[in-house]
């Protein structure tokens, strides 16, 4: 039987929908169960491999395989010397990285003139992936 596992963020945005796939160090090791509003945040339930043992200080993030792939939850195990046990919250959590918004952002400091051009572009859009 898989142990559970919770993790609380302010929003939900770029969290996976169930059934999405929970990583540590780019392997498996569990599901998204559900997410549901816990005190006006999103929380997402995890079913973790059983014998998976997760430091208390352990990071979940959301991720995306590439550009435009799925999204998943990273672990990212700490160095803490206690263990998270069955059913607890992980307590650091790290949103989704919104392309759209980002791209906005540099859209908007170029046009400002705060962002810089790529040699012989001419369109004065920052190179982003220099």
């Amino acid at each position: 039987m898989p142990r559970r596992g919770r993790a609380l963020a302010k929003s939900a945005r770029g969290v996976p929908e169930s059934g999405a796939v929970v990583k540590v160090a780019g392997v498996k090791v569990g599901r998204v169960q559900a997410i549901r509003l816990e005190d006006y945040a999103a929380e997402t339930k995890l079913a973790i491999d059983a014998n998976l043992v997760l430091p208390s200080d352990t990071i979940a993030s959301i991720r995306t395989e590439g550009l435009l792939g799925e999204s998943y939850v990273l672990l990212r195990p700490g160095g803490a010397e206690d263990n998270l046990e069955d059913g607890s919250r992980i307590g650091q959590t790290e949103p989704a990285i919104d392309l759209i918004d980002l791209l906005v952002k540099y859209a908007l400091d170029s046009a400002e003139g705060g962002g810089e051009s790529s040699e012989g572009d001419g369109g004065g859009m920052p190179d982003l992936f220099e």
